[in-house]
């Protein structure tokens, strides 16, 4: 199995052969690609739910095997909510989300990785020296 990649976008135009051009090549319709946008994630936070190194996120994540990983930085940022507190407290509509800062897998050029808070909907970038919660998520199996 190849390497899946994801992909964010906010158009998407395709321009594509005449249907039945190219064997076995279907091209999706704009439903179907929604739907496969919003599939339900699966999430858990490393460390039991305490801040931890991003080197501890990493051994940590790597016992979950491979369909698990960290949340780039833009995921994260999409879910902040400015005018909402979750049950935890956290600026967020996702419940699950713990307020404090979280580590993401998008790392920086000069080194260390872009940190996203949940306290006052915070984004800032870390040399990696610190500790802070970090949730691994997977596409939720059907």
């Amino acid at each position: 199995m190849g390497t899946p990649i994801t992909i964010n976008v906010k158009n998407i135009h395709l321009h594509a052969p005449e249907s039945g051009a190219i064997p076995g090549f279907r091209l999706l319709s704009l439903p179907e690609i929604l739907a496969a946008a919003k599939k339900p994630k699966e999430s858990r936070y490393l460390g039991d739910g305490k801040e931890i190194t991003p080197a501890q996120a990493e051994k940590e994540l790597a016992a979950l095997g491979p369909d698990w990983d960290m949340e780039e930085a833009h995921d994260l940022i999409d879910e902040i909510s400015y005018d909402y507190k979750n049950q935890h407290g956290a600026y967020s509509r996702d419940e699950s989300i713990k307020p404090g800062y979280h580590w993401t897998k998008t790392k920086r050029l000069e080194g260390g990785r872009v940190v996203v808070g949940f306290v006052y909907g915070l984004v800032y970038d870390s040399d990696g020296g610190g500790r802070c919660l970090a949730r691994a998520v997977r596409v939720a199996r059907q």
